[in-house]
């Protein structure tokens, strides 16, 4: 699980920051509509999915029952339905996708949301060497990044998250331009060895951010990549 911030913060995906994506091109006509198996649907979500989407980020993220309330909710939606609006009129990329029981009697979920994952863009954590106009230079390009990946308590140990992350795997290689360079990353805190262990399986590996020229303010949080084409 990707451990962020419970109150969506403000992207900078809006600003125009060099980038490696192949192409403009709108998410739909990148991602499949949905995929479905005996148990579970996997597709993009929709503006009705936000308040179930909402209501399990606060339970994931909000362990104190006290803060548990409807105004955290719906300030997580609001943040949610502000961040699908402006994805429509940004060049750069974002996704949301979620996971709902193909049958939703004795479902927990809330609203039958069983799952929820944020695909969007930032800059590289490190530094990568490209040839530009024949002289070697460090860029941090734009990059696919996983900014929360959450399963519902009662759907959990049932490759939903796994499911989910290969989804997202499939939708960065389409966003980028096939540089070898090219790699989906994402951030957990260091203490979450549940987490580490989970992405490690999926073959993502740690980032030494050392030697980064600007090393990155969150040195609570692991980050980890796994390349798209290699």
């Amino acid at each position: 699980m990707v451990q962020g911030q419970l109150l969506v913060h403000v992207w900078s995906f809006w600003m125009l920051r060099q980038a490696i994506f192949s192409h403009v091109t709108p998410i739909a006509a990148l991602s499949p509509s949905s995929i479905s198996s005996s148990q579970f649907t996997y597709r993009m979500a929709k503006n009705a999915d936000l308040p179930g989407v909402a209501q399990l980020l606060r339970d994931t993220f909000e362990s104190d029952d006290q803060n548990r309330d409807s105004t955290k909710a719906k300030e997580i939606e609001q943040g949610l339905q502000r961040r699908m609006t402006e994805m429509k009129s940004t060049p750069l990329p974002h996704a949301f996708l979620v996971a709902t029981p193909s049958d939703l009697v004795g479902t927990k979920s809330p609203d039958g949301i069983a799952a929820f994952l944020e695909l969007g863009t930032m800059p590289s954590p490190i530094s990568i060497e490209k040839e530009w106009n024949g002289v070697n230079v460090f860029t941090r390009p734009e990059l696919p990044y996983v900014a929360n990946l959450v399963v519902s308590e009662s759907t959990r140990r049932q490759k939903v998250g796994y499911t989910m992350v290969q989804l997202a795997i499939k939708i960065a290689k389409k966003w980028c331009d096939g540089s070898s360079d090219a790699f989906l990353f994402l951030s957990v805190d260091h203490d979450n060895q549940g987490a580490l262990s989970f992405y490690e399986r999926l073959g993502f590996e740690r980032m030494d951010l050392s030697t980064s020229q600007k090393a990155l303010p969150t040195i609570s949080k692991v980050y980890l990549k796994k390349f798209l084409f290699r």
